[in-house]
C-alpha cells in the first residue's frame, strides 16, 4: 500500500486550489440582496458558476442550471478517481453512490406524482440525469412503470430493485415514498462505512468523525420530519433512524416525542452537548414548523463546517482533503441553488436572509 504522501501529493494540491475558489460568506450575502435573479447571475460571472447565466438566458430555464452543476460536481469525483488507489478509490466511489441515490429519489418521485397522484410530469422530466454513475438505470423507462413491481423489475440489475420491493408494500399502505428513501439512505451509508473500515488507521479515524457527524445531522433531520412532517409515532422512529451516529436516542427520549417535549428539544439537547460554540443559535425564535426546520438546517451547516475546519487544519496528506472539498463543495451547490431559486421566486428580504 502507497504511503500517504504518495497516495496523496498530487490530489492534496489539486482540491486544496479548488477550495481556494470556493465562494465567501461575502459573496453569497451580495448574491442574496441582488435585485433580481439576473444581477445575482451576473454576480457569478468569473467563478466555477457562470455556465448557469449563459444558460438561463438562453433557456430560461434555471433547473438546468441545476442539473449542469450536478453533472459537473460528479465529474470532479470521477476525475478524483484516476489519482487514487483502493481503498481510498472505494470510498470515493461510495460518495459517488450519495448522486447516483439522489438522482434516482427524483425519479421516483416523479414516478410516484404519475401513477400514485395522478398528476403531468412532462415539464419536470427533463431535469433528471441520464449519465452512467454506478448503475446503469434508464430513468425515462423507470418513471414510466406502472406499478411498484414493474419499478422494482426495471431495477432488478442494481442493488435498489430489492430496496423497492422489499418496501412497496409499505409505499402502497401508507401512500408514500418515505420508507423506500429511508432504505436507500440506509444503503448508502452502510457502503460508505464498509469502505470507511478498510482505510488504514489514520484515514479511518478521520473519516469516520465528519461521516459520523454527517449521519447525526441526517438523522436529526429525519426525527423533525417524521415527527413533524410525516407523523410518524414515536414507537417506529427508532427504527428508522441510521445506526452509525453517535447520536444514541434512549427509547424513553423517543416517547417523550409523543408528549410535550419535542423533536426540536433533542435536536437543542444534541447540539448543546456536541456543539456549545453554537448554542447562540439555539436562542433564535422561529414561529412555524418550515422556519424551525430552515433554522436547524442552517445550524447543521455551522457544524459541517466547524468539522470540516477542524480536518483541514490537521495533517494535509489524508482523505481528509477529498471528504472536505466533497461536502464543502455539496453545501455551496445547495446554498447556491436555494439562493437562485429565491431571487426567482421574488423572496422576501428576511426569507432571503435566511437561506445564508
Amino acid at each position: 500500500m502507497a504511503g500517504p504522501l504518495k497516495t496523496y501529493a498530487f490530489i492534496n494540491a489539486k482540491l486544496r486550489a479548488r477550495i481556494s475558489k470556493l465562494l465567501s460568506e461575502e459573496n453569497f450575502k451580495a448574491l442574496a440582496k441582488s435585485s433580481s435573479l439576473q444581477e445575482a447571475l451576473g454576480q457569478l460571472k468569473g467563478t466555477d458558476y457562470d455556465v448557469l447565466e449563459s444558460l438561463y438566458v438562453s433557456t430560461g430555464d434555471l433547473k438546468m442550471g441545476e442539473l449542469e452543476l450536478f453533472s459537473r460536481e460528479l465529474s470532479v469525483l470521477k476525475g478524483v478517481e484516476r489519482h487514487i488507489e483502493t481503498p481510498v478509490l472505494d470510498v470515493v466511489q461510495a460518495l459517488e453512490g450519495k448522486y447516483e441515490i439522489e438522482n434516482l429519489k427524483q425519479a421516483l418521485r416523479l414516478w410516484f406524482d404519475r401513477v400514485i397522484r395522478k398528476r403531468s410530469i412532462n415539464e419536470r422530466v427533463g431535469y433528471l440525469y441520464r449519465g452512467f454513475i454506478e448503475h446503469s438505470i434508464d430513468v425515462d423507462r423507470l418513471i414510466n412503470q406502472d406499478t411498484l413491481e414493474g419499478l422494482a423489475g426495471e431495477l432488478s440489475e442494481t442493488p435498489y430493485g430489492a430496496i423497492i420491493a422489499a418496501n412497496s408494500e409499505e409505499i402502497q399502505s401508507s401512500l408514500t415514498l418515505f420508507p423506500a428513501e429511508i432504505a436507500l439512505d440506509r444503503f448508502y451509508y452502510t457502503l460508505l462505512m464498509e469502505a470507511v473500515e478498510k482505510l488504514s488507521d489514520r484515514d479511518r479515524s478521520i473519516a469516520k468523525r465528519l461521516i459520523i457527524a454527517d449521519i447525526d445531522l441526517e438523522n436529526l433531520n429525519w426525527l423533525i420530519r417524521m415527527k413533524d412532517f410525516y407523523d410518524i409515532p414515536p414507537a417506529d422512529i427508532a427504527s428508522h433512524l441510521l445506526p452509525w451516529g453517535g447520536m444514541r436516542l434512549a427509547g424513553g427520549e423517543i416517547d417523550q416525542l409523543s408528549g410535550s417535549r419535542g423533536s426540536g428539544d433533542l435536536v437543542s439537547e444534541y447540539i448543546a452537548r456536541q456543539y456549545s460554540q453554537l448554542k447562540p443559535l439555539l436562542s433564535v425564535q422561529t414561529t412555524g414548523v418550515y422556519n424551525r426546520l430552515a433554522l436547524m438546517e442552517k445550524i447543521f451547516h455551522e457544524i459541517m463546517m466547524l468539522e470540516i475546519q477542524h480536518m483541514l487544519y490537521g495533517y494535509p496528506f489524508t482523505i481528509g482533503i477529498i471528504l472536505a472539498y466533497f461536502f464543502l463543495k455539496k453545501m455551496e451547490i445547495q446554498k447556491i441553488t436555494g439562493i437562485l431559486n429565491g431571487q426567482f421566486y421574488e423572496f422576501p428580504a428576511e426569507r432571503m436572509a435566511g437561506l445564508l
